[in-house]
């Protein structure tokens, strides 16, 4: 298994990963063309894991960032698509093998820069799967919302500037500030997909989308922020 990253957005012009990255998960999406464009036009990196036959198996992209919250410029990292080969996921000691390869690598360098700076990284993204909201825990702290779906002041400040940095204008001032509801209309999981995402929530006894009233069908995300263990 190989693992290389490519930094400052020089995969754009790269059109033989474009359709290498399309292929690799069309089984997940009605559509994938969507969600890629919208990723390779905000991510400045990603990092790709090949197997043995030099064939791509996984890929997670992400974005170095400045978000202002209260005049303050804190230092985020966008963390952005990420997808594997059918084959990598079926198994799941494969898959752990790259999961922990392929993010492993990301957090090398997060963990190296926090460490040469001496600032904590702010992260962030959205979702709408529970294996994304479960990876989250496992390598990061700080998570909002919560499992039960609260959150801090301060999260929600954060919260709300992202949703004005995505363009998002909320009309609803009670509202969750970390429910968006339709930003991703143009981006539908398979039948297949679904399937299996509930499977989870029903094996986890995961709840947090449906008490929240985020719907993937409609095109619902969950905003997140986290950081990383003092180190």
């Amino acid at each position: 298994m190989l693992i290389c990253e490519v930094r400052d957005g020089a995969f754009r012009e790269d059109e033989n990963l474009r359709r290498a990255i399309l292929q690799l998960v069309q089984p997940s999406y009605e559509d994938p063309a969507p969600v890629l464009a919208r990723e390779f036009e905000h991510c400045d990196t990603i990092y790709l894991a090949r197997d043995d036959d030099d064939n791509l198996a996984a890929f997670f992209m992400v974005a170095w960032e400045t978000l202002t919250v209260k005049g303050e410029a804190l230092p985020t990292v966008y963390l952005g698509w990420t997808g594997a080969s059918e084959s990598a996921r079926a198994t799941k000691v494969v898959w752990q093998g790259f999961y922990e390869q392929l993010y492993g690598s990301f957090m090398a360098d997060a963990i190296d820069w926090e460490k040469k700076t001496g600032r904590r990284l702010l992260f962030w993204g959205t979702t709408a799967t529970p294996s994304g909201y479960f990876a989250l825990q496992r390598g990061f702290v700080e998570l909002e919302p919560r499992i039960d779906g609260t959150y801090s002041a301060e999260g929600a400040e954060i919260a709300r500037q992202l949703q004005r940095r995505m363009g998002i204008v909320s009309k609803e001032t009670e509202s969750h500030p970390f429910v968006l509801h339709a930003v991703a209309k143009d981006t539908r999981y398979s039948a297949k997909e679904m399937e299996r995402i509930e499977q989870i929530c029903r094996k986890k006894g995961f709840t947090l989308f449906e008490e929240l009233g985020v719907e993937e069908r409609s095109g619902d995300r969950l905003l997140f922020i986290c950081r990383l263990p003092h180190h």
